[in-house]
């Protein structure tokens, strides 16, 4: 569709008729345009459309949901987005260093505590083995919650234990 929401839409419309079910795949890449263009308006039916038909939300669709969250302009509008997190029950955040980087700087930027909080608890328990980056994010999101002894705990982890050297990235988050 190159850019053409209509006719992007218009092939969803053509694979239904020839009874072709779109997956996730298939409105992950409209909504991720519709989110790019700042057209969250149309993002939201197409999430819509995605509940309607069935389609499970993926990690594809909670990390196009958090760029929303980022870039919206209107609170209700970033609730919606972050709220995905929650509806997204299969999606497992600390599989993924790239979703759950995404997550982090969603909540982080939004100031969603309660969220962020129970992210951390999930990070807590998973066997994640976070990049230079990811330790950026974490220890702003500690900072972030005020819990700057973790925030020092995580640097010596990745300096001292982990040996990783701190770029410019994390350096600025301490």
């Amino acid at each position: 569709a190159n850019g053409d929401f209509a006719g992007a839409r218009r092939v969803i419309r053509e694979m239904e008729d020839a009874r072709i079910k779109p997956d996730s795949a298939s409105y992950n890449c409209l909504m991720g345009y519709m989110v790019s263009a700042g057209n969250l308006v149309e993002a939201w039916k197409v999430l819509d459309e995605m509940d309607c038909k069935g389609v499970q939300l993926d990690h594809y669709t909670v990390s196009i949901m958090m760029k929303a969250a980022k870039k919206a302009r209107n609170p209700r509008d970033a609730s919606r987005a972050l709220a995905v997190l929650d509806r997204a029950g299969g999606v497992k955040v600390c599989e993924d260093d790239v979703l759950f980087n995404t997550v982090l700087d969603a909540c982080i930027h939004r100031q969603d505590t309660e969220r962020l909080r129970k992210v951390l608890e999930t990070f807590a328990s998973s066997d994640m083995k976070p990049s230079v980056h990811t330790y950026g994010l974490l220890i702003k999101a500690f900072s972030t919650l005020r819990q700057l002894s973790r925030c020092w705990q995580l640097w010596r982890e990745m300096v001292e234990t982990r040996e990783l050297v701190p770029n410019s990235i994390t350096l600025s988050c301490m």
